[in-house]
């Protein structure tokens, strides 16, 4: 009897750990097998071309995802270090000088400028200078904008300083560092995009997803090519700075004392009204001698016209005699 009870729980226990053995292995087996059945599902329809049309704004959108964060967090690192630099090395400035000039010398003035200009490397990006008429006595003027290198600006306004009688000076500075690193994390920023648009077009089969992503393409190009082009004439800006010039000529005696005494201006004013004086008769006296032979002519006419009014004077007198001599 004891020996039946030991042989029942041996049988009891032994289908006890079968059980167990083949459940734990048909769980490891049907993991692979439903992977496997996946894949192979997924394979037949991205050859059957089903999937991928439905999956096409998915990629995209894992792809500008995918770039995403690796942007926003090289776009703060990249942003906060450059600005920083800027700040302390290079900041991106646009400066701006404007100059009022007299000038004895008009002529040899434009020339020295031309001349200090081509050496530092500088541009005129507007002249225009107003000359005299032959028989006018009007001073010459001009307006200048010159485009100079930044590095050279000060050297060129002291060489301007030396040149003439300085009557008005501004100038401006802009600081532009934000806007431009702004404009440099876009254009990084849309290079990104742009790489990660070309990755998927190599991957793309569709015909109508390629034109999808090239249209995407040439959007971004235009975007890029919009801020660069921004982006180059703020650094001309900043690399040459601007020098507006308006020149005046001026008589040797022009260029009066600021603030002179009342004893200087009663002195000026009369040497003035004494010039004006000497001028007026000069005037009358070119006038006479360049109208000497009317003069002439207008005295021979009225003499002959006394002459004969004196003739029939004459006459009258002698016909009213003989008219009282014969009564």
């Amino acid at each position: 009897m004891k020996y039946l009870v030991r042989y029942f729980y041996f049988i009891l226990i032994t289908a006890f750990l079968t059980a167990g053995l083949l459940g734990c292995s048909s769980k490891k087996d049907s993991t692979p097998y439903e992977m496997t059945q996946d894949q192979t599902s997924e394979s037949q329809s991205l050859e059957n071309g089903v999937s991928y049309e439905t999956d096409f704004d998915e990629k995209i959108t894992v792809a500008d995802e995918a770039a995403e964060p690796e942007t926003a967090g090289d776009t703060n690192t990249t942003e906060s270090s450059t600005i920083t630099d800027a700040v302390i090395d290079t900041r991106k400035l646009i400066k701006n000088v404007y100059m009022d000039i007299e000038t004895k010398t008009f002529q040899s003035m434009i020339s020295t400028i031309n001349t200090r200009v081509n050496f530092y490397g500088g541009y005129f990006d507007q002249t225009n200078i107003n000359g005299t008429s032959y028989g006018e006595e009007t001073e010459k003027n001009g307006h200048m904008v010159i485009r100079i290198p930044q590095a050279s600006l000060n050297d060129f306004i002291d060489d301007l300083s030396g040149l003439g009688n300085i009557v008005n000076r501004k100038d401006s500075v802009e600081d532009v560092t934000l806007k431009y690193v702004d404009l440099e994390t876009h254009v990084k920023t849309l290079r990104i995009e742009l790489n990660a648009l070309l990755k998927l077009l190599e991957e793309s089969a569709d015909l109508q997803d390629i034109f999808t992503i090239q249209s995407q393409i040439t959007q971004v190009r235009y975007e890029i090519e919009s801020y660069e082009s921004s982006l180059r004439a703020l650094q001309n800006q900043v690399t040459y700075s601007t020098v507006t010039l308006d020149l005046y000529e001026v008589k040797d005696e022009e260029i009066a004392e600021e603030n002179p005494g009342a004893f200087e201006e009663i002195a000026e004013n009369f040497k003035n009204n004494i010039i004006e004086i000497a001028d007026g008769l000069t005037n009358i006296l070119v006038v006479f001698i360049s109208n000497i032979p009317y003069i002439i002519l207008w005295g021979i006419f009225i003499f002959i016209l006394y002459r004969i009014y004196k003739i029939i004077k004459v006459k009258s007198k002698k016909t009213a005699e003989n008219t009282e001599d014969n009564k």
